[in-house]
């Protein structure tokens, strides 16, 4: 089974500089999501002040900790990534989506966004093969090879500034496909971008437009494994197997 997307993509700008907080007690979960990915865009003089804290997400009908995917925020030179996941969300209407930095300092700076997307099609018993993350000045920004193998899906999201107070866009990508421009927030901006690798591999936005310093981070997740269970004949009836008599 292949991973796709399922929903839209969802923005949340202007969050502010706060150590914790709520991003939406009133996100919609499609019906058939498996997966959902969060991610930010932010910056800290503190490195890896948002990997190390975490995120919450409805799940049992409880705010249950995310998984974080780390690589993009030890850079305090560079704008900085975030991104956390969470397999069998609660789905529905009404859930919610906080989060709590590490410390309890704010962030050095109170642009930030976040952004949620959903997926089905994953292993949910084990969903990432590997990831990794960077930050740079500007473009390319690059991840040393990530572990991947035919049929996962690498899921990619970038977190930057802008150079004018204006959208800033990543135009190409190497090994990615741009999945959804963010639109930009009081000078914080973001992508999402897909790929699917046919084994190991690196992965970069490449060029872009307006864009500044900022990261990148990216996970090869691994496809649902479910196998197709053949039927057993279980009685031969004059002659023939009866239809009503087959056991799965």
């Amino acid at each position: 089974m292949a991973i796709v997307q399922t929903g839209s993509v969802l923005q949340f700008p202007a969050l502010g500089s706060g150590n914790t907080g709520t991003v939406s007690t009133t996100i919609t979960v499609p019906a058939d999501a498996e997966l959902v990915v969060a991610t930010w865009s932010g910056f800290s003089t503190t490195a890896n002040f948002f990997s190390t804290g975490g995120m919450t997400f409805t799940k049992g009908g409880v705010d249950t900790a995310m998984t974080n995917v780390s690589g993009g925020d030890s850079n305090t030179g560079a704008w900085m990534a975030a991104m956390f996941y969470l397999v069998l969300p609660d789905t529905g209407s009404n859930k919610t989506l906080k989060w709590d930095w590490l410390g309890t300092a704010a962030a050095s700076d109170g642009n930030s966004l976040c952004s949620v997307t959903f997926w089905k099609g994953i292993d949910t018993a084990s969903p990432v093969r590997n990831s990794q993350g960077t930050q740079a000045s500007g473009l390319p920004y690059t991840t040393a090879t990530i572990t991947a193998a035919s049929g996962d899906l690498i899921i990619a999201w970038t977190g930057f500034t802008n150079v004018a107070s204006s959208e800033a866009t990543i135009d190409t990508w190497s090994n990615l496909t741009l999945l959804s421009q963010i639109t930009f927030s009081g000078g914080v901006d973001g992508a999402w971008a897909t790929g699917s690798p046919s084994g190991n591999t690196t992965v970069a936005a490449s060029t872009g437009t307006n864009v500044a310093d900022g990261g990148i981070i990216a996970a090869a997740f691994k496809a649902s494994t479910v196998a197709f269970v053949s039927p057993t004949f279980t009685d031969w009836h004059d002659g023939y197997y009866d239809l009503e008599l087959v056991s799965y």
